[in-house]
């Protein structure tokens, strides 16, 4: 526990004493987000080189307190990390086409996943789905690696959120890793909470800098890798593991990342309703109509770390009731969430119509 503090501490003031000077040279540099599209919500030029410092405290605390004994492939999975370091650098400096950020992704997945096999292996009985075919394994497990990374890049639209939700993710892993004895996979998970941590201070509104692509992609990533193997480590197995120590793992699991899982199935659903690309930029997140409603950039924040908590608290609450039970709980759950959020929204954009 003493060990795992350290690893906080360290990872939490490498980024504090480390993000002032990169705001520094971002500012003379010009190295700006600018407020140049109309679903962007700051109004200033805000730096956008934060994910350096993510990246260089996540990196510098894991290779100090990691190695293959204690997290076998954790090579593969430093190394995956340097492929998305450098590919959100790059769009940060100078925008990437999507197939170019798509296939380094893609990369990043297949070195984890065929060398340090990190993957789903079963569908745990959701959708009437178990044990999953090696080919079919991998395609799922790739498939989730750039689903959640993307996500966590996706709800990264107003000052503090995708830091708040990845303090929440990694600190609830971070903790039950612990409890489960899982030490290497505790220090990745509390490695990436301190930076974010630190980032938090200078990353909440008003922001003076952002995350950028370099810091979610690694945020998203890095949580994906800790799903997978939350997952994987509670399996049932009748020989081997017949009394895992979290019941319905990838329900559960869906309820720690239910805020960036939740957003993007919503927003695709939405525009591909409206007949538009599911890839298309727009203002239909849930950050976005929680400010449309009224709400502060704090306050739409807040408002999404709760209910990120609340999901937590329930899926481990009710995880007695299986996987395919709680996971139509949270589906049902969400889709509710989903209605009662936009009457609100609907409400609130009639009564500002101009014709009101």
């Amino acid at each position: 526990m003493l060990n795992l503090a350290l690893i906080i501490v360290i990872s939490f003031f490498v980024v504090y004493y480390t993000i002032p000077p990169i705001i520094f040279i971002a500012r003379d540099k010009k190295l700006f987000d600018a407020p140049s599209e109309e679903r962007k919500i700051h109004k200033e030029n805000v730096p956008t080189l934060g994910g350096v410092s993510i990246f260089g405290s996540f990196l510098f605390t894991s290779v100090l307190f990691l190695n293959n004994e204690i997290f076998l492939g954790s090579n593969f999975l430093m190394a995956a990390c340097i492929i998305l370091f450098a590919t959100g650098l790059k769009d940060d400096l100078h925008s990437l086409t999507p197939y170019k950020k798509i296939g380094a992704q893609l990369a990043a997945a297949f070195l984890v996943v065929f060398f340090a096999d990190i993957r789903l292996s079963s569908m745990y009985g959701i959708l009437g789905v178990f044990d999953l075919p090696n080919l079919f394994s991998i395609i799922l497990s790739v498939f989730t690696i750039l689903v959640i990374t993307n996500a966590f890049n996706l709800i990264d639209g107003i000052d503090g959120l995708a830091t708040s939700i990845g303090i929440v993710v990694s600190a609830t892993y971070g903790y039950v890793f612990f409890l489960m004895d899982q030490n290497g996979l505790a220090i990745t998970a509390f490695a990436l909470t301190g930076s974010l941590i630190g980032f938090l201070i200078y990353n909440i509104s008003p922001a003076r800098i952002f995350m950028g692509d370099t810091g979610a992609y690694l945020i998203g990533f890095i949580t994906t890798i800790l799903t997978l193997k939350f997952i994987e480590l509670n399996k049932f197995d009748g020989l081997f593991n017949p009394n895992p120590f979290i019941k319905a793992a990838p329900s559960v699991a869906i309820g720690i990342v239910i805020v960036p899982l939740f957003d993007t199935l919503r927003v695709f659903m939405i525009r591909v309703i409206n007949k538009r690309s599911p890839f298309s930029a727009d203002r239909n997140h849930l950050h976005h109509r929680l400010l449309d409603i009224g709400l502060s950039h704090r306050g739409a924040m807040l408002f999404l770390v709760m209910m990120n908590l609340l999901y937590i608290f329930m899926v481990f609450s009710l995880q007695s009731l299986g996987s395919s039970n709680l996971f139509m709980l949270i589906f049902a759950i969400s889709i509710l969430l989903h209605f009662l959020l936009d009457i609100v929204w609907k409400q609130r954009m009639k009564h500002q119509s101009p014709a009101h």
